[in-house]
Parts: C-alpha cells; structure tokens; sequence
C-alpha cells in the first residue's frame, strides 16, 4: 500500500541532502583563490549559501510539524548561540545550529559519503588547475621555506583540506581498506607537504594512515576491539581536550616568563604560543566572546 507520507518525508530527506552538499560545497569554494578575486564568484557563492539556510529553516519546521520535538538541550544551544553570536558579531555558531538541526534525523554516513566524494573532485580539480597555472599558484614564507597555496587562499588550507578527506574516507571505509590504498594516500600526504609545509596536519595524517596500517592486522585487531582498550579510549577522548586546555595555560604561561622549553615549542608550533600570548594580552576573555579582527602574515 502506497504511504504518502512516507513518500514525502524521503523526498525531503533527498532535497536537504542535495541543498547540505551544495552548502559544503560554496564553503569549500569559499577557500579558492578564485574566491578573492572574482565579485560574481563571491555574490553566487553568497546567494546560493542564503538559499541553503532558507532549505535548513523550512527543513527545520517541516520535522516540527510532523511531531520531530525541540528537546531542551537545542533549546539551551541555540540561546547560547544566540549570546556569542551577539557579543562576537559572528553568525557562524547560528548557521552551524541552524545546519545542525535540520540535518539531526538524517543518516550521518550518507552525508559523510556524498561529502567526501564532492570534497575530492574540487580538491583535486583546484590543485591539478594551480599546478597547470590556469588558476594562481600563491606562495608564502616561512623563513627560507617557500610554501605553495595550491590554489587556495592559503597552503595549510590546501593539506587541511586533505586531513578532512582522510577522516571522512576511514570513517566509511573503517579497516577495509587495502594496504596499497594507504600506500597511495601517503604519498599524496608527503607531496601536499612538500609543496605546502603544513607540518600539523602532515603529522596527523601519517599518525592516521599508520592506525590504519596497524589495524590491517589480527593481534592489533584484538587490541583495538577489546572493551577495555575500548573504554580506555573513550576516557581518553573526553579527557584530553581539558589535559590540552591546561598544558596550553601551563606553556602560556612559561611563554610569559621567557622559559627555554616553552620558547621552543613556540618555534616548533610556528609562533602560535606567541600570538595566543599576544591576543591574551590585548583582548579580555569574555563569557560570550567578542568581535576580534584576525590578520593574516605572511
């Protein structure tokens, strides 16, 4: 028997798929040099994203109606999303409720699916273009290091960009994938670094690649799907953001009495100790943030 609200609710699920990979993709776009640039670029990209909100709102209200409820803790988000964006003059954390919301009663893998594939025609397709010269190629400094943009506004961009792919490929693929497959993505891991210098994300893609690489294996199979090992790491997730919130105080810190250690893990970090210390000194930490304009060197 035909369910006619069946059929309209998986017609929706399809439209908000459609308009959540369009959204992604103008962020994406929104990374492109091209983006600086072009002033019909940067309207189409603005209005196509306004079109997308307007898609998550009527998503949004259409799960209202049809007994989706609004529980508290989404009530409790949006006013605090509501303050920041108020006191930072940023509408981000709204919009990114907002996609949040209207994306809650949707399959996650299939998004993950449809976004990795649409992430990996532009990334190549930017850098196969800035490598042919038929897009800009920019290049930064660092000391007498020379970094290379990619095609996008910037090289940690370009390498970030792939992290997120990475992430993406082995939350769907979990341990099916081939050594040949790992052999391959590192090697395009090591030649984004050669050309960007993105040290960061170069280390925790080979960090990620080598876990796959280990897992491929029976014993380290047994280690990562014992429950104990298991919990161990679930602890670890909801710890570690404190532990490296209060290493980050503790280097601050040591930063501002000028201690050896601390110094060097600044140049290791390329100077970021430095700038938090900085902005620390210049801005007032707030309960709700507030309007900072950031500068890019170099």
């Amino acid at each position: 028997m035909f369910n006619k609200e069946a059929y309209k609710g998986n017609k929706a699920d399809k439209c908000i798929y459609i308009f959540f990979e369009i959204y992604m993709a103008t962020i994406l776009l929104g990374s492109v040099c091209l983006y600086v640039y072009s002033d019909i670029l940067y309207t189409c990209i603005k209005i196509i994203r306004y079109i997308c909100y307007l898609a998550f709102g009527i998503r949004i209200i259409w799960d209202w109606k049809n007994g989706s409820s609004i529980t508290l803790p989404i009530i409790f988000i949006a006013i605090m999303s509501i303050l920041i964006s108020i006191y930072s003059n940023n509408k981000g954390i709204i919009i990114l409720l907002l996609c949040l919301t209207a994306l809650r009663n949707l399959d996650i893998k299939k998004i993950l699916k449809i976004t990795l594939i649409m992430y990996a025609i532009i990334f190549i397709s930017v850098i196969l273009l800035s490598l042919l010269k038929i897009i800009p190629n920019w290049t930064y400094s660092r000391g007498e290091t020379i970094r290379y943009s990619l095609g996008f506004n910037y090289p940690t961009i370009a390498i970030g960009t792939y992290l997120s792919i990475i992430l993406m490929y082995f939350y769907i693929r979990k341990s099916n994938c081939k050594f040949i497959e790992l052999f391959l993505l590192e090697i395009v891991n090591i030649f984004l670094y050669f050309y960007t210098d993105g040290r960061l994300s170069f280390i925790l893609i080979s960090i990620i690649l080598a876990t796959m690489f280990l897992a491929k294996f029976k014993i380290t199979k047994k280690i990562f799907n014992n429950n104990i090992i298991q919990k161990i790491v679930k602890i670890n997730c909801y710890i570690m953001p404190i532990l490296i919130s209060a290493l980050i105080g503790v280097l601050l810190y040591l930063y501002s009495i000028n201690n050896t250690f601390a110094i060097s893990m600044n140049k290791l970090l390329s100077d970021r100790i430095e700038f938090t210390n900085n902005a620390i000194k210049d801005y007032k930490i707030t309960a709700f943030g507030q309007k900072i304009e950031w500068k890019r060197l170099g």
